[in-house]
């Protein structure tokens, strides 16, 4: 691992070194970020670091900065108190990365602040570094934008971690399965999903989503509730973080006595989401797979009789595969559940153009060599969503009583982490979770 951390840092440094260069810049400061307290509490909030700081550096805790300066070894001035209250994590020499570093090790972090301060005036710094202001120049909008370009093509260290992620991730969604099946409990099939990637909640990338049911409508549903078991539906949208990289994963199983319908729509959509990982490949326009993700949801209504008398592209038009697909195909992943660069189609910042008709969309850009993507149709039965359609004039389009009986199953999301290469893609996820 040492080697190829060395070749991912070295080939950034390249690149920012180019950057620095192109914009007439010393130097950029990235600070971790400090510990932070909920208001009027002397409790902290979970920790997450500054994601431009994993990105060069792997070092956990807070407190730390990296300094880069233009053709410079890199410096890590590392936060490493005399704590008797907590856990402080040490840098391990032993570890594959800190021989990479000029390491300076500080007690407390004012005396980072004045060392930064003394030493790198005039330096750029993107991150939680208010104190540093008088010495610091906050980076630009021209620098973020190339940080952000940076970013979207994975090295082979990255992919080794967003791999990691994924394996890991695979042994809580089919612990979190067995446990569904044998009838438990929301917050049963949740502590299944944790004991199997023997991680806690806060080492997670994002409050991870356990619905059985009608809670499976909700999209962003994170209350697990321990009373609610013996679904006949489970959607779990769950990843683990490996170096602070992420996978992201979703998975949505129906018992045999489901409603027959909605096991036909899971299958189709099944079908469908696949088709479209198919098309991840090297200048594909993700606007372009996200109007085809709408297709693909019209055709699954019109076929099962969910809607009918209209064709699949007067449904789109009409907003009606919206009702059932809120949001967007998929999204960049990386250091950041939603990573950065998602729609600019430049280095320079140039942005695709957004479609009104889905304003839900995370990525819009022109698919690359090395990008990290998401793959995750849905197609939920969502009362909010769906009563606003009842007394729409084009309502007759619905079949209501269809739809009632379809309520209590909630809905469906499917969702893969893809690389694309050069010959197409590696769905990463199916390798673990079929």
């Amino acid at each position: 691992m040492k080697s190829v951390f060395e070749e991912h840092l070295t080939g950034k440094l390249s690149e920012l070194n180019a950057v620095f260069n192109e914009l007439n810049l010393p130097g950029l400061i990235l600070p971790a970020g400090s510990e932070q307290t909920y208001f009027d509490d002397n409790r902290a909030v979970p920790f997450r670091a500054n994601h431009y700081f994993k990105y060069f550096c792997p070092a956990g805790g807070h407190g730390h900065v990296v300094v880069l300066g233009k053709d410079a070894q890199p410096v890590l001035l590392a936060y490493e108190p005399d704590d008797h209250w907590h856990y402080v994590e040490q840098i391990s020499q032993n570890d594959y990365w800190p021989s990479a570093y000029e390491i300076k090790y500080f007690k407390n972090e004012p005396d980072i602040c004045a060392y930064v301060s003394k030493h790198y005036e005039g330096y750029s710094f993107f991150g939680p570094l208010e104190n540093y202001l008088p010495a610091l120049v906050p980076a630009s909008k021209e620098l973020l934008l190339r940080m952000q370009w940076l970013r979207l093509q994975k090295s082979k260290y990255e992919i080794i971690q967003l791999e990691a992620a994924t394996e890991r991730a695979s042994l809580g969604h089919k612990a979190a399965y067995k446990s569904f099946q044998e009838g438990n409990s929301e917050l049963d099939i949740y502590e299944a999903f944790l004991h199997a990637v023997q991680m806690v909640e806060n080492d997670l990338p994002y409050s991870a989503i356990i619905c059985l049911d009608e809670n499976a409508s909700t999209l962003h549903y994170y209350y697990k509730n321990k009373n609610k078991a013996r679904g006949k539906v489970l959607l779990i949208d769950a990843g683990t973080q490996i170096k602070g990289y992420a996978s992201d994963i979703t998975r949505t199983y129906a018992t045999e006595n489901a409603h027959p319908v909605f096991k036909s729509v899971l299958h189709a959509l099944n079908d469908s989401q696949q088709k479209l990982c198919s098309m991840v490949k090297p200048g594909a326009s993700m606007m372009e797979l996200g109007y085809q993700v709408h297709v693909e949801v019209a055709e699954i209504l019109l076929s099962h009789r969910i809607i009918h008398g209209i064709s699949a592209e007067a449904a789109i038009e009409s907003g009606f595969t919206g009702d059932f697909f809120p949001h967007g195909l998929g999204h960049l992943l990386g250091l950041r559940v939603h990573d950065v660069g998602a729609h600019q189609l430049n280095r320079e910042g140039a942005l695709a153009p957004v479609d009104s008709r889905f304003p839900y969309i995370r990525s819009r850009g022109i698919l690359g060599v090395g990008n990290y993507h998401t793959i995750e149709p849905g197609l939920y039965f969502n009362k909010i969503l769906l009563n606003k359609r009842r007394a729409d004039a084009l309502s007759s389009h619905f079949d209501w009583k269809l739809i009632d009986e379809l309520l209590p199953c909630g809905g469906i999301r499917i969702e893969d982490n893809l690389l694309v290469t050069s010959d197409g893609n590696i769905n990463i996820t199916r390798k673990y979770l079929p």
